[in-house]
C-alpha cells in the first residue's frame, strides 16, 4: 500500500540517523540553558561507560560534544573539565578545547591531570597561556624534559617553585642552571632545588656557590637528608671561595710590591700603571 512510502528522515530508527546531524538539527534555535543540559547529559552518559567504548564510539561522542562546547555557559565547561581531568580515556578533543580556556576554572583541572594531553600540546600552551595556566602545568603528576624548560623560562616564582617541589617533573641540564640562577636569592626556592632527589652534583656545587650568605645557611639547615654529600659540597664550595680569595689577596700583595719597586727606581710612569689596571704589572 502507499502509506509505506518514504519516510522522512526524522521517522526512521535512532540508529539509521547520524547522531550528529540529528543532534544540529534538534538543537538549532535552542537556548544556552538547553544546549548545557543536553552536553551535561551527554558527558555524564559517556562517562557512565568509557572505559568500554570503542575507539569509533570515543570520537563519536567527542565529534557530538564539541558542537555544543562553545555554545555553553562557564559553568557547564567547568563541570566537564572536573569530571574529564583524571580520565584515562576521555573525548581528546574535548579535552583539548577545554584545557585552551582561558578561563583558569576551565583549564585548570584538565592542564594538571588529564592523561590525554601530551607534552607537544602541554608545550604549546605553556608557550602561550597565563601563569594560572602555567601553574595548574606545573602541577601535573608528570612532566618532561621540554615542558618544564619552559614553564622554568616563562612562569613566574610560583611556576618555578611548583616544578622544583615536583617530584614527578623532570628537569634537563638547561632546566636546573635556570633554577639555580633564579634560586640564588629565594631560600623557598632554593631548598625545594636542594630537596630535589635527583639534583646533580654539579648543579648542587653551583646552588651553594651561588646562593647569598643567608640561602647558604638556610641550606645547611635542610642538610639532613644528604649529609656527607652535602657536608663535601660545602666544603669544596667553601674551598673554592677562600681560594679565589687567596688568590685576590696574592695578586693585590704582588702588585704592591712591583709598585714599591717602580716608585724607589724611579721608574712608576703613566705606562706602568697603566699595565697594573690591566692586571699585567
Amino acid at each position: 500500500m502507499e502509506e509505506n512510502v518514504q519516510r522522512s528522515s526524522t521517522d526512521l530508527p535512532e540508529v539509521l540517523v547520524d547522531p550528529r546531524t540529528a543532534l544540529a538539527d534538534d538543537l538549532s534555535g535552542h537556548t544556552v540553558r538547553e544546549r548545557s543540559r543536553v552536553l551535561r547529559q551527554t558527558a555524564d552518559l559517556f562517562l557512565n561507560k568509557s572505559a568500554s567504548y570503542s575507539d569509533q564510539q570515543v570520537k563519536l561522542f567527542d565529534s557530538v560534544m564539541l558542537q555544543l562546547l562553545d555554545h555553553v555557559d562557564r559553568e557547564v565547561r567547568e563541570y566537564l573539565s572536573n569530571r574529564f581531568a583524571p580520565v584515562d580515556y576521555a573525548p581528546p578533543g574535548v579535552v583539548r578545547h577545554l584545557a585552551n580556556d582561558d578561563a583558569i576554572a576551565v583549564a585548570g583541572p584538565v592542564l594538571q591531570q588529564s592523561p590525554c594531553l601530551d607534552e607537544e600540546f602541554l608545550v604549546g600552551c605553556a608557550r602561550s597561556k597565563s601563569q594560572d595556566h602555567l601553574a595548574a602545568m606545573s602541577l601535573r603528576p608528570t612532566i618532561g624534559h621540554q615542558l618544564s624548560d619552559v614553564l622554568i623560562e616563562r612562569g613566574n616564582d610560583q611556576v618555578v617553585l611548583n616544578l622544583a617541589k615536583n617530584s614527578g617533573a623532570k628537569l634537563s641540564d638547561h632546566g636546573y642552571s635556570l633554577m639555580v640562577d633564579r634560586a640564588r636569592d629565594s631560600r623557598q626556592l632554593a631548598c625545594a632545588v636542594f630537596k630535589r632527589a635527583d639534583i646533580p652534583r654539579q648543579h648542587m656545587l653551583a646552588l651553594l656557590e651561588k646562593a647569598s650568605a643567608a640561602v647558604r645557611s638556610e641550606l645547611q639547615l635542610e642538610a639532613g637528608r644528604k649529609a656527607e654529600e652535602v657536608s663535601e659540597a660545602l666544603k669544596l664550595a667553601s674551598q673554592k671561595l677562600q681560594e679565589t680569595s687567596q688568590e685576590d689577596s696574592q695578586r693585590y700583595a704582588n702588585a704592591r710590591l712591583r709598585v714599591a719597586v717602580l716608585q724607589q727606581a724611579g721608574c712608576l710612569f703613566e705606562k706602568e700603571i697603566r699595565r697594573g689596571c690591566r692586571g699585567n704589572l
